[in-house]
């Protein structure tokens, strides 16, 4: 089921085809200050990387929206949103181009608001990848 068309490029919809969303801190029981930016740098180095093999598939283009402005020395923002894009226009061949683009956000934040003004930060072209049907 597609979703929501959020952005063009080349003049193509780039649609969101699937929405995952996980709490940031799941299965922490408490963090003090001390391990903030060890343990964000797990997640976003490694614990997002696992939960996209896991729930969209090895080898998918990620990106993780504005991952330099991100502060690990402080809590971030609850939930974690994984969205998968496809577009039918290829990068250079192909059958179109896919991208799972990841941000943080605030629980009361409606995600396919987000995904619009996310989609905005990246450049489709460096972060997706081509793939075949």
């Amino acid at each position: 089921m597609q979703f929501r068309n959020i952005s063009k490029y080349k003049n193509k919809e780039t649609i969101i085809d699937s929405l995952f969303l996980t709490e940031t801190y799941s299965g922490y029981l408490a963090l003090s200050k001390n391990v903030y930016e060890r343990e964000n740098t797990k997640i976003i180095n490694k614990g997002i990387k696992k939960t996209v093999s896991r729930i969209f598939g090895k080898n998918r283009p990620i990106c993780v929206v504005e991952k330099d402005l991100i502060n690990l020395n402080e809590l971030l923002p609850e939930i974690i949103v994984y969205a998968w894009l496809t577009n039918s226009e290829p990068i250079s061949e192909g059958d179109g181009s896919h991208l799972i683009l990841v941000w943080f956000q605030d629980s009361g934040q409606d995600p396919f608001v987000v995904a619009k003004e996310k989609i905005e930060k990246i450049i489709w072209e460096k972060e997706a990848k081509d793939f075949a049907l």
